[in-house]
């Protein structure tokens, strides 16, 4: 990432205590709506055998949710490790430890040196990264089958809840911000790089998206054709 204070905030802001935190939610409740609705669009359209990254992953609760549903292996590129405890108990509870690789990095930064993968997804991480673009960009550069993205809706609402989280970083004198990148612009650029979408779904303040590739061989993850 071009900011070093940047990424030092994020890793501030998403620090074991949040990891902790959210780890015992989902314990509790599982995937939120949201996330579930990715899942089920992403398993309406195959994931048997596939190789899935997920970008920001977190505790990796969207590609576990994956592997139980047939794909073959998954990895989880981060910026703070400090997911990575929880995240690592958490696979650990469900049998997935030997199928997840977690990784520590700026998914811009090391796309090129990922494994080939059938399945992107960028669950609630563009909002959260300056560059959408650059981001985006890096999904599609790996030629998979599928990306799977979810991101704040473009409303006068959602912009002003933004705002008011902004400042309250700003007051906490954070560099870290969040966005509301235009989706017709992150749509345009896919599908300029040879991806439609067919699934297009509201939920509220965020809004879901899969983008299926267009050519007839795809990436080079193995998973299903």
């Amino acid at each position: 990432m071009a900011s070093c204070c940047y990424q030092t905030d994020y890793r501030r802001l998403f620090r074991r205590r949040m990891a902790a935190r959210r780890a015992r939610r989902f314990r509790r409740k599982g995937l939120d709506g949201t996330a579930q609705a990715l899942v089920d669009a992403l398993v309406a359209r195959g994931v048997d055998g596939a190789a899935v990254l997920e970008v920001g992953g977190g505790l990796g609760t969207l590609e576990a949710a994956l592997l139980q549903a047939g794909a073959a292996r998954a990895t989880n590129i981060e910026i703070s490790a400090g997911w990575q405890e929880a995240a690592d108990s958490l696979a650990d509870e469900m049998g997935l430890s030997d199928r997840i690789e977690y990784r520590v990095g700026d998914f811009v930064d090391e796309a090129d040196t990922l494994p080939p993968v059938d399945v992107v997804v960028l669950h609630r991480v563009v909002c959260c990264y300056p560059w959408a673009d650059r981001m985006l960009e890096a999904a599609a550069s790996l030629r998979p089958r599928l990306i799977a993205l979810t991101f704040p809706q473009d409303k006068a609402w959602v912009r002003a809840a933004m705002r008011i989280f902004n400042l309250f970083l700003r007051l906490q004198r954070l560099e870290f911000r969040v966005f509301v990148h235009s989706p017709q612009e992150m749509l345009g650029l896919l599908n300029e790089r040879g991806y439609r979408v067919v699934e297009d779904s509201d939920h509220g303040f965020w809004r879901n998206a899969v983008l299926e590739s267009t050519s007839e061989a795809p990436g080079d993850g193995r998973g299903p054709r």
